[in-house]
């Protein structure tokens, strides 16, 4: 059955390829960007920055207007701020948490009426295997993440009884276009130096050796959008099943994190 799907940040990476396969499957997909105009996509793809509550509101308005409703929302917008945490400004920490938490808010507070009205609908929050486990240099990245993470799991509670379905995807290490427009912190602390050479080394490594499949996202998100009946909690990607067991034992947990990325040594 076809249904209308908004996606945001449609304009690369997960996004994208999601919506292009929606679209291959014959749903009537609307992808936003802040530039669409400097892409080609065989979807629509409108204006939106999820830092603008008008710019989100006349979009939902349009594709209601068109449509009747929108049956799917599909949060993807995110951004990568890098660095250890003492370095960020409070702007620069501000304007991740803007766009991966209340970014993704804000659409869903937009929609949510109207899935309210219909009594059916379904929320899709692309979050990481961020918010589950701690990346060092990605702090505040995962700790978005692990914001997105709790709002979603009480979402999934307070809509129910609407009809209302919604569920997280949780990428582990697929090399997309967040790694090329990630904001690096502008205060570079030099005892922090270290650091962010040996996980330079550790993420470009992680990255090459990965087979970077991140079509299975697209396909995992598309899977979502088209069962009846959506799993709150999906994980994907390279030692995705290990997470829960190592969530158990946080003392295990720290020794495979330092490992993972080269500071059992340090």
């Amino acid at each position: 059955m076809k249904k209308t799907i908004l996606i945001t940040g449609a304009s690369s990476g997960f996004g994208l390829l999601s919506a292009n396969l929606l679209y291959e499957k014959g749903h009537k997909v609307y992808g936003t960007s802040r530039s669409p105009a400097r892409y080609q996509t065989p979807f629509e793809l409108l204006e939106m920055d999820v830092q603008d509550l008008g710019s989100i509101q006349n979009v939902v308005s349009h594709i209601i207007t068109e449509q009747g409703q929108i049956d799917v929302l599909i949060n993807n917008a995110g951004m990568l701020l890098y660095g250890a945490l003492e370095e960020a400004s409070e702007k620069e920490v501000q304007r991740i948490y803007d766009v991966n938490v209340f970014g993704a808010m804000r659409v869903a507070n937009e929609v949510l009426p109207q899935m309210r009205k219909s009594r059916k609908g379904k929320i899709i929050n692309v979050t990481s295997l961020a918010g589950l486990v701690e990346t060092p240099t990605f702090g505040h990245y995962c700790a978005t993440k692990h914001a997105l993470e709790g709002y979603t799991k009480t979402l999934s509670h307070e809509v129910a009884p609407f009809g209302i379905q919604v569920a997280l995807v949780k990428p582990g290490e697929y090399y997309t276009n967040i790694f090329e427009n990630a904001v690096f912190s502008e205060n570079k602390i030099a005892d922090y130096e270290f650091l962010r050479e040996i996980l330079n080394e550790q993420v470009e490594a992680r990255i090459s050796a990965e087979d970077n499949n991140s079509q299975e996202v697209a396909q995992l998100i598309t899977k979502l959008v088209e069962v009846k009946q959506m799993k709150l909690h999906n994980r994907i990607g390279k030692f995705s099943g290990m997470i829960p067991m190592l969530n158990l034992f946080p003392g295990m947990l720290k020794k495979v994190v330092k490992k993972t990325y080269g500071l059992d040594k340090v």
